[in-house]
């Protein structure tokens, strides 16, 4: 929950910072939310073992290597195509491509 809250958030620090003063839109919210609790997964995966050992429990820790590989390697690319489907219109052509 911190990973996905402090990424989300993270569009929004930079359009509050702007004159208009307005919240990032929800689709920006969500890629990061994604981003962020994807790529958590993926770095704790080194530490798993001394994670066990030490007592930490947090959530790539109680689903195991394995399920914390398969849901990064949903939510990395989910945050992705947020990303080019959020936006108003349709996707640029190279915005496929990326």
């Amino acid at each position: 929950m911190p990973y996905a809250c402090a990424f989300g958030t993270l569009p929004s620090v930079v359009t509050l910072a702007d004159p208009a003063q307005g919240w990032a839109p929800l689709w920006m919210t969500g890629a990061g939310a994604t981003l962020g609790v994807g790529a958590h997964l993926l770095n704790t995966l080194p530490d798993l073992a001394d994670d066990e050992r030490t007592g930490v429990r947090g959530l790539p820790q109680r689903i195991g290597e394995r399920r914390s590989r398969l849901l990064a390697a949903v939510l990395l690319p989910a945050a992705s195509l947020v990303t080019v489907l959020g936006p108003a219109g349709p996707p640029p052509t190279w915005a496929w491509a990326v």
